[in-house]
């Protein structure tokens, strides 16, 4: 088992410095930009007196409080701001299903399966009934 040694081929025993790493440098950061750099610094917690007490919140939380203080307070930009944020964070109203959604969906369903009518499952459930009480059906 020869190795081939020759131009950019090295032999084996002088291939590699001891204590030298191949990847000296390692990879470089991920380059992160402006929303996560501004997410990792609102997720950052800091110290906030209130009522006396001293209270560890993130920073994300700071500055709602800061802008409800200042609405409160009667400023009007902070107001605006606020309206808007309440306007675009409102939750949509929850799906209620009608009879026009339900007949689209067993006309979806019925290009792949035929109905199954409640009238049909009853000779089968009868079926069952006669078994020996476990719900296994056995061919002894």
């Amino acid at each position: 088992m020869d190795k081939k040694v020759g131009f950019k081929n090295p032999p084996v025993k002088y291939r590699f410095r001891k204590g030298q790493s191949g990847n000296a440098r390692g990879r470089p950061p991920k380059v992160k930009n402006a929303s996560t750099l501004l997410a990792m610094e609102l997720d950052k917690l800091i110290i906030v007196r209130e009522n006396g007490r001293e209270t560890k919140i993130t920073k994300r939380e700071a500055l709602v409080i800061s802008l409800v203080n200042d609405a409160i307070a009667g400023k009007n930009q902070a107001r605006a701001l606020l309206v808007k944020i309440i306007d675009v964070s409102t939750p949509v109203d929850p799906f209620v299903r009608t009879a026009e959604d339900d007949a689209a969906f067993q006309a979806f369903i019925g290009q792949f399966a035929k109905p199954i009518e409640p009238e049909s499952l009853e000779p089968e459930l009868q079926h069952r009934d006669e078994g020996d009480g476990d719900g296994h059906d056995r061919a002894d």
